[in-house]
């Protein structure tokens, strides 16, 4: 009776979580408690009782997943380093972990921070000697004729696989329990692997990116390619996910690095606010996300080809009907205005019906405009047409001016 309410409590408490319908096992290692057990006392000659202990060990088994290994070969070296030090007569000690690839005696393998490379002289787990070290192995790395000073926290990795990082387009998650807002064109602390660097950001394709978010809710960020052929609606802000928002949310953010950083394609990036108070009782933790695409000096230098836009709007009024099919527009530009910029482009009426500018009309700024399933309802003189406008924010100079709809 009283394992049940407890059940149904923590049930009820978890029901709102990632934890609901988890499943639970009531377990006692010691039956009876400690008087019983003969805890302080001889305990040896004590028989201890306990109560589920093989159900909890079976559920472990049942619910674990078993992490994918990448097999030796299959993946360049790719160790985090968190510890250094010299040892008199034999070389510099890292200690750290393994995330991918392999690791072995006599290899060479590169320090990137600092552009050197050295051989493997030996390797230790758990103090034996040991020829390899793998993906998950925690291990320390012996080399030889290297400064213990110059580094702290770092990388260990096969030669040239890793390259310098000076912004990426991730895709990002917001953390529900940051609650300040982080609007686009800020800076934010970015943390990727030991590195915690200052990074511009812009967020979009929230709304894109609606169905993929549906399928992740509860779980890891997938790995997706960024599509930069695609036009990208640019987001004001990084937005919260929930019933009020109208489901989960992911958004694209493209981070522009201070400082460039060394870290793998796919690395877990960590977005925080650390300039807020530490002293006040909030989360500074923004989002979480996975790098989609790293980018080069080369791309920095030309944002131009990632097309995020902000949605804009003109208006232009009715000079006359000509037929169900045909209108003379107005005001869209200025008299003098050339109007083949505005040549092919679509308008809409207040119903949403299309149509599309074919030609100029006459020399006072007018306008020809074909509806080629007619109108919903009857045009007016008068009565306002809408025209959908996308203004790039990585436009070229020579683009600037354009009026463009995608």
């Amino acid at each position: 009776g009283h394992m049940k309410k407890v059940k149904t409590a923590l049930e009820q408490a978890l029901k709102t979580t990632r934890f609901k319908g988890a499943p639970m096992v009531c377990i006692s290692a010691k039956v009876g408690g400690d008087g019983k057990a003969g805890v302080g006392r001889n305990s040896d000659t004590v028989e201890t009782e306990t109560i589920g202990i093989n159900e909890l060990i079976e559920l472990i088994r049942s619910t674990t997943k078993i992490p994918e290994r990448s097999l030796a070969g299959d993946s360049p070296l790719f160790m985090s380093i968190d510890h250094c030090f010299p040892i008199k007569g034999k070389g510099t000690v890292l200690t750290g972990t393994v995330m991918s690839g392999t690791a072995k005696v006599g290899d060479t393998v590169e320090f990137p921070e600092l552009t050197l490379e050295r051989k493997v002289k030996s390797i230790q787990m758990f103090h034996r000697s040991v020829e390899t070290a793998s993906q998950g192995d925690r291990c320390a790395v012996l080399v030889k004729d290297l400064n213990a000073k110059l580094i702290e926290r770092g990388l260990v990795v096969t030669p040239g696989s890793v390259k310098k990082l000076h912004g990426a387009v991730v895709l990002v998650r917001k953390v529900k329990y940051f609650q300040r807002p982080c609007p686009s064109n800020s800076k934010i602390h970015i943390t990727i692997g030991h590195s915690t660097i200052l990074s511009s950001v812009i967020f979009f394709g929230g709304d894109e990116l609606r169905s993929l978010a549906k399928e992740c809710v509860g779980k890891q960020l997938p790995n997706v390619d960024f599509d930069a052929s695609k036009d990208w609606p640019y987001d004001e802000e990084l937005r919260a996910g929930g019933k009020n928002a109208g489901g989960p949310v992911l958004q694209w953010a493209l981070l522009l690095f201070e400082t460039p950083c060394m870290c793998q394609d796919t690395s877990m990036v960590i977005g925080s606010r650390l300039d807020l108070d530490i002293n006040v009782k909030a989360c500074r933790i923004a989002f979480y996300g996975k790098i989609a695409l790293s980018l080069s000096p080369d791309d920095i230098a030309d944002l131009s080809k990632f097309k995020i836009y902000k949605s804009k709007e003109r208006d232009c009024g009715v000079d006359r009907i000509t037929d169900s099919h045909n209108v003379i527009g107005k005001n869209l530009l200025s008299k003098e205005s050339d109007l083949s910029r505005v040549i092919g482009l679509k308008v809409y009426t207040k119903d949403n019906d299309e149509g599309r500018i074919e030609s100029s009309f006459g020399k006072t700024g007018k306008f020809k405009i074909y509806f080629p399933n007619g109108v919903t309802k009857p045009v007016q003189k008068g009565d306002t047409l809408k025209m959908p406008l996308k203004k790039f924010v990585f436009a070229l100079q020579e683009d600037k001016k354009k009026l463009l709809q995608g």
